[in-house]
């Protein structure tokens, strides 16, 4: 049986660095290990100096980019530094063995942020889950 609770926000990845804004591809992973809803993601960023697209991606498959999809870019702007970039309408279910991926664009010559992922966990026993095994201990 399955247990939501909407008041209940969790936060994941808020110590993770972006390196650097300027990187092409995948700057972060968010190994996802029970289903969640994706509520939005948010970037907190230290400098930039010029715009910067990053994309939101669901791998399907852990580790495989065959039926990954962009759920949502977020723009930051130049010159934005100790602001908040939240997308807020993700409203997403990723089942336990998804990947929830941060991809910058390269538009960016320097810069660094942080990334979090803002979810709400949807409780359910392992066995109604998929991709979950549940072992005895």
């Amino acid at each position: 049986m399955a247990y939501t609770h909407t008041q209940y926000s969790l936060q994941i990845g808020d110590a993770l660095t972006l390196s650097t804004l300027a990187d092409i591809g995948d700057a972060h992973i968010f190994a996802v290990k029970t289903r969640i809803r994706s509520a939005a993601v948010a970037i907190t960023t230290d400098t930039t100096v010029a715009v910067t697209v990053v994309g939101i991606d669901r791998r399907i498959t852990s580790g495989s980019d065959t039926g990954r999809v962009q759920e949502a870019t977020i723009t930051v702007p130049v010159g934005s530094q100790g602001e908040v970039y939240k997308n807020e309408g993700l409203d997403i279910t990723v089942e336990a063995g998804q990947q929830i991926v941060i991809d910058t664009d390269g538009g960016c010559t320097a810069g660094a942020g942080s990334v979090v992922l803002l979810c709400e966990p949807i409780w359910e026993t392992g066995a109604n889950e998929t991709n979950t095994t549940v072992v005895t201990v």
